[in-house]
């Protein structure tokens, strides 16, 4: 199997060791994919057995199996590309996906699998339920590196 992963900050760095290091032995490539040309090249340089995709059409394109690590913005076109390709892919950043609702129904009469992270949903459920309580206000602390801003 063939892997693409897309976006290479903290999460997809976190895949890349906690996942497909070990198992490596069992795929028949890794590809990944960063707007950010240095991510790569650390990429590459620390693992040997990944190989670059110049771009998005690229990465789906060779890809078996994509993972989306990159963020919201970008899941539209990936969708897009998704169906073009016809691929399955796991979506960690569940909030692009409220633009492509006719994109995930089409994906679903195909047999696409959009996979979103249980954490994604779960998250989303807190925030609903917590109405009920009386709750007014939630403040949500996130740090990201200023560069993810943009």
């Amino acid at each position: 199997m063939k892997i693409g992963l897309i976006g290479l900050g903290v999460m997809g760095n976190a895949v890349i060791e906690n996942v497909l290091s070990m198992h490596r032995n069992n795929l028949a490539a890794v590809y990944v994919h960063d707007l950010d040309e240095n991510r790569i090249t650390a990429v590459l340089n620390k693992y040997d057995w990944i190989k670059a995709a110049p771009n998005l059409n690229d990465i789906v394109k060779n890809s078996d199996f994509l993972i989306e690590a990159a963020s919201a913005s970008c899941v539209e076109e990936l969708i897009n590309l998704v169906l073009q390709y016809k691929k399955n892919v796991l979506v960690m950043s569940a909030g692009g996906l409220l633009n492509v609702k006719s994109q995930l129904k089409q994906a679903e009469e195909e047999g696409l699998k959009i996979i979103i992270p249980h954490g994604a949903i779960a998250g989303l459920d807190a925030i609903a339920s917590v109405k009920n309580f009386g709750i007014k206000s939630i403040k949500l602390s996130s740090y990201k590196p200023a560069e993810a801003l943009e």
